[in-house]
């Protein structure tokens, strides 16, 4: 009997594959193929009585894809079910699928509990897919609640640059404190070294930068910089010295 309800809904999710909506075919075109961090989506699935319209059954995420006319009491029906098994339901109305894909593609991130380590920011739109790029995107991702560590791709981009990436994402929306943080502390945290760097505590390894000024002001420079509580780099009158290891 099971197998037979499961055909009864995998022809319509077929059938609502075949006719997806323009929203549905922005949104796939996004999520298809793992391109969101490793993460496969799928679309028009059967989970238990209803067929969602894309799913993620490593993050237990559920995102909708809402048109213009919905019964919003059955909407609620449905989301309960689906959040007692154990998903996450995200509804986005079409429009704004449409219209802020980024904003979309943040929230689902977000929900995910998926961090972004985005860069290099100083770079054209010379291929297809940096056709989105934007000095905004660091402060939309870091608002929707996104983890972000900013990065280069050195020596393309040179690593002198990367502060300077970080002040232009402020400059664009993005918090001074996170602007920092996505430096420092956030990239320990993804790559799993937050124990020894990313932040001045007590047991955590001496590798530290004292600047003139604010580090993310483009006049500041790097003064001082120790390496296990050494002193390996120094500037002073003019000129830059480095210790021999």
């Amino acid at each position: 009997m099971e197998r037979k309800n499961l055909k009864s809904r995998t022809l319509p999710a077929r059938e609502l594959r075949r006719f997806a909506t323009d929203a549905e075919r922005v949104l796939w075109s996004h999520l298809r193929n793992r391109q969101l961090e490793g993460c496969k989506f799928r679309r028009q699935v059967p989970i238990g009585p209803y067929i969602v319209d894309f799913v993620c059954f490593g993050t237990r995420l559920i995102v909708e894809a809402d048109g213009p006319f919905h019964d919003t009491e059955a909407d609620a029906v449905r989301d309960g079910w689906l959040k007692r098994e154990g998903f996450v339901v995200l509804r986005f109305p079409n429009s704004q699928i449409s219209q802020e894909p980024e904003a979309v593609l943040a929230d689902i991130l977000a929900a995910s509990d998926i961090p972004v380590i985005i860069g290099p920011l100083f770079t054209s739109r010379s291929k297809v897919e940096l056709r989105n790029r934007s000095l905004a995107n660091p402060g939309k991702l870091a608002a929707a609640g996104v983890t972000i560590a900013i990065t280069t791709d050195h020596p393309v981009v040179p690593i002198n640059f990367l502060a300077h990436q970080a002040a232009l994402s402020v400059k664009h929306g993005l918090d001074r404190d996170t602007a920092l943080r996505a430096l420092t502390i956030n990239p320990a945290r993804i790559v799993g070294i937050e124990d020894r760097l990313g932040s001045i505590e007590p047991g955590k390894d001496a590798d530290l930068v004292i600047w003139s000024g604010d580090p993310l002001d483009v006049l500041s420079r790097v003064t001082i910089a120790l390496m296990d509580g050494e002193e390996i780099y120094r500037y002073e009158n003019g000129e830059a010295t480095f210790a021999e290891r």
